[in-house]
């Protein structure tokens, strides 16, 4: 492990402490600003610990081993309780799974970025599930401190709907892709970044300084919208009020009915329980140890508990998105106004 590191910085996610560190200003600068709601310096030992290195990955660290898990992006090789994952040769990411530590290395800086940045979404939101707080991928707000969830499907527009939404002044933001869930029923804000596409950034008159690009090694590039530039936007801790299932309709019209509470337990499996959709690394989560399998297992009951509890208090609808977004907003604002 290297001893030069420069910088160190510091996040605390509801009780998870994690420390960073990096031998780069360029990690440093962004993952701070990933994450800048939940920074917070803290003098007792982390719960998890990064280090992020820009240089070429030591690949003579990794013993002979026979590979245990393949992915379209990744080949990962298992010695007793640490992990190896190579991404094909462009980076490297050792990570020691007693020691919740976490080392990756890479000269791509942005494929270094994304690494860091997944791998921490990945592990709090482990952490966060053994206590008993768990990630939805759904859009958040609220309204008068009562929670609207909005699931939709990868691509469905949560952020284009949030972005249109937070315009309002009595609408509060939650987070436009996870937000979190508690077995006591509360809904707490996950605000980070906000992501949009190029041609949807074009159209907006956010200032310079909260905007960045971001070079996906998967899926194209994106532009980031700092959560700064939110701040007296975002949602105190709530209570569960409405949940919406989103449905996107060729249409110019949009419509909202109420359905049954039954209806919505298959979407909180489907992103919440199961948490498809995640921004997150499969590779630190897919461990194949009989004690981690009975640890998953406890974090599955206590997500369906949690789900239950938020459906049971909301009411739900089905929401039947069109192509005119003024009139999705509209459809929808008319909705929270009355209920």
């Amino acid at each position: 492990m290297k001893s030069n590191l420069l910088l160190m910085s510091f996040f605390d996610f509801y009780g998870v402490k994690v420390k960073l560190n990096t031998n780069s200003d360029f990690i440093a600068e962004n993952i701070i600003r990933d994450f800048s709601y939940f920074q917070k310096k803290f003098s007792q030992e982390p719960d998890l610990e990064f280090f992020s290195f820009h240089e070429q990955p030591p690949y003579f660290k990794i013993p002979e081993l026979k590979a245990s898990l393949y992915k379209d992006n990744a080949i990962c090789y298992d010695d007793k309780n640490t992990r190896y994952i190579d991404y094909y040769g462009k980076a490297l990411s050792i990570y020691k799974y007693k020691e919740n530590i976490i080392e990756i290395y890479s000269q791509d800086l942005n494929l270094l970025w994304e690494l860091t940045y997944l791998g921490i979404l990945s592990r709090i939101g482990e952490e966060l599930d053994k206590k008993g707080i768990h990630r939805i991928h759904a859009l958040g707000i609220s309204i008068n401190k009562k929670a609207i969830l909005i699931i939709l499907p990868m691509g469905g527009g949560k952020t284009t709907l949030a972005l249109e939404l937070l315009k309002y002044d009595n609408v509060k933001l939650i987070s436009d892709d996870t937000p979190l869930i508690t077995r006591g029923g509360k809904v707490l804000p996950f605000p980070i970044r906000i992501g949009i596409s190029p041609a949807v950034a074009s159209k907006l008159s956010v200032p310079s300084r909260y905007l960045r690009n971001f070079i996906r090694s998967k899926y194209g590039p994106k532009v980031l919208i700092d959560i700064d530039y939110f701040k007296d936007k975002i949602s105190e801790p709530c209570a569960p009020g409405i949940i919406l299932i989103g449905e996107r309709i060729f249409s110019d019209v949009c419509r909202i009915e109420k359905i049954s509470k039954l209806c919505a337990f298959k979407p909180f499996v489907i992103n919440g329980i199961l948490g498809l959709g995640l921004p997150q690394l499969i590779e630190y989560l897919l461990w194949f140890k009989v004690k981690r399998f009975f640890s998953m297992g406890k974090i599955t009951i206590s997500r369906f508990c949690a789900s239950f509890e938020i459906i049971w208090y909301s009411k739900i609808y089905k929401f039947f998105i069109g192509r005119d977004i003024e009139k999705n907003v509209n459809v929808l604002l008319k909705l929270l106004s009355t209920d």
